[in-house]
């Protein structure tokens, strides 16, 4: 049963470290606003964060390759305690934007350092086991997290605010974010073990093993293709979450109501949760044919989209909305084992780092492409048009050889 030990131990990391997360998301650009920042300083101080993350994932999924993922992780950690900090006592556009290079620095030394750790363990303590339901119940765990945490965050303002426990509206949220890393932190120390990395001479410097890692995905034909699959679905899901809320708005009308928007977002979590779930289920019915699962599920992902586009009344909207988080949570674990069956431990931070960084500039690729669309024909076009994409990129699963699934 180490194995089940295992996965309990990191499920319950990442439900620590996404509540964390869940705790800022309700009112991470709110407290912008709060703090005096029009929407065109937001939108600004929002695209610098992506831009950070995104040119920082290669790099440091290499520093946790060369100097251990735990070790790294705790700097992020570190990092995004002194970002949140300082939000706390930020009062200027300046200050808010170093937060944000701060926070989106943190985001990007967290990505695929625990994850790589604990695939390199369960492969070493569990070479049989099945790598696909491990990573399916720690989703579970950190939808959970992220739900739990969004929950409590939606709640922290109104309840500091009559207890008068700070001056700032929002500041009970950074406050229990900032606890909540605290013990993230600890438990890492504590729980997570990893064998101390000592010096090679014969290791590469950090730029030949960025450069390395690069030249194999490059070279390999299922990690090229898995790749090109991410940076389609980071399009497609940038598309449902840019433009969801206006769209609700405009079928409701007049009789729009915020609690919708909260309801939505709530079924958005357990939706996923559930397709996290039945992906176990499914792959075990396939036999482990991930091929045929991710292609099937993307496929459907297409076509839920296209549906979501035509739809006039909120309860059809409403359904098709969730359903589309269930297929791509459904996709997320086997395109993880394909994932990681096709990386070598040496750099397996680095390629997970890669995959990160293809979804999120499909995901900047998406919110601009969709903004340019939808601003002259409206939100239906640009939901047709990644419904179109996904669809035909499910070809990129059919086209990887049965044997590196």
């Amino acid at each position: 049963m180490l194995h089940t030990h295992l996965t309990l131990r990191f499920a319950l990391h990442q439900l620590l470290h996404w509540a964390s997360v869940g705790i800022l998301f309700p009112v991470l650009v709110l407290t912008q606003i709060d703090k005096g920042l029009d929407l065109l300083q937001v939108g600004v101080v929002m695209a610098l964060y992506s831009t950070t993350v995104i040119m920082l994932e290669v790099p440091t999924g290499g520093l946790a390759d060369q100097l251990g993922r735990k070790q790294i992780y705790m700097i992020s950690v570190v990092v995004k305690l002194i970002a949140i900090g300082l939000f706390i006592f930020s009062s200027t556009p300046a200050m808010i934007t170093l937060v944000f290079i701060l926070y989106g620095a943190s985001r990007a030394l967290d990505s695929g350092s625990i994850d790589a750790w604990f695939v390199d363990t369960f492969h070493e303590q569990h070479p049989d086991g099945n790598l696909q339901k491990a990573l399916a119940l720690s989703e579970i765990a950190s939808l959970a997290g992220l739900a739990g945490g969004s929950l409590i965050g939606g709640i922290l303002p109104d309840f500091a605010a009559q207890l008068s426990l700070f001056s700032g509206r929002y500041t009970a949220n950074m406050a229990a974010a900032l606890g909540l890393l605290v013990v993230a932190g600890i438990y890492t120390l504590v729980v997570i073990h990893e064998d101390q990395i000592t010096g090679d001479t014969h290791r590469p410097t950090l730029s030949g093993h960025i450069l390395s890692a690069l030249s194999h995905a490059a070279g390999h034909r299922t990690l090229r293709l898995l790749l090109l699959s991410s940076l389609t679905l980071g399009i497609g899901l940038s598309s449902v979450e840019s433009f969801w809320q206006p769209r609700a708005a405009q079928i409701m009308g007049e009789q729009s109501s915020s609690w919708v928007y909260g309801v939505l977002s709530a079924a958005y979590f357990l939706f996923a949760a559930a397709g996290s779930a039945l992906s176990i289920l499914l792959a075990r019915r396939l036999q482990g044919n991930y091929r045929l699962l991710l292609t099937v599920m993307r496929i459907l992902y297409g076509v839920c989209l296209f549906s979501l586009a035509a739809q006039q009344q909120l309860p059809g909207f409403a359904l098709l909305f969730v359903l589309l988080f269930s297929f791509s949570s459904v996709e997320s674990s086997p395109y993880e084992t394909m994932l990681n069956k096709a990386v070598h431990t040496s750099m397996r931070s680095t390629i997970l780092s890669l995959s990160s960084a293809a979804f999120q500039i499909g995901g900047a690729a998406g919110a601009f492409a969709g903004g340019l669309i939808a601003a002259r024909w409206g939100i239906p076009p640009v939901w047709f048009a990644a419904g179109v994409l996904l669809t035909g990129s499910s070809l990129c699963y059919l086209m990887i050889h049965p044997d590196q699934q």
